[in-house]
């Protein structure tokens, strides 16, 4: 049964106050329940807000967003979570951090919403049933 937009509990993490708003107005306006950070420590955050999705940013500050993903998925509250890597970095490099930091996947900050939506219901899908990343722009 796929879970409606209302359902879908969406964690942005980023260091770009710009960002974390742009982010959380659109997945609100498509129906989403969204927490926005500002922070690379949300285990705390994430054990509260119980996320179906983490989107990370992957230039932090402290911490990029890939080893904090890499740490995250050591967890039990990680494994359980969707993390796409959420960058404006080039789509080749934020498959290959994706990969090495046991991401489940990346979006372009570039992208526009409907490809924000498309990716975030592509990563809760059971892992046999998911597809190639959503095309984006190039």
């Amino acid at each position: 049964m796929q879970q409606t937009a209302d359902s879908i509990r969406v964690m942005i993490v980023d260091d770009s106050r710009l960002t974390l708003a742009w982010t959380q107005n659109e997945l609100e306006q498509l129906g989403y329940t969204v927490k926005a950070i500002n922070d690379v420590w949300i285990s705390s955050p994430i054990n509260n807000f119980r996320p179906d999705v983490v989107l990370m940013d992957v230039n932090l500050g402290a911490m990029d967003g890939a080893r904090a993903t890499e740490i995250l998925k050591r967890h039990e509250t990680g494994r359980s979570t969707r993390i796409l890597l959420h960058s404006a970095r080039p789509r080749t490099e934020l498959a290959q951090l994706a990969t090495a930091s046991g991401a489940d996947g990346f979006i372009q900050k570039t992208d526009d919403p409907a490809v924000l939506d498309a990716e975030i219901r592509r990563a809760l899908r059971p892992a046999g049933a998911r597809l190639s990343q959503v095309p984006g722009p190039v």
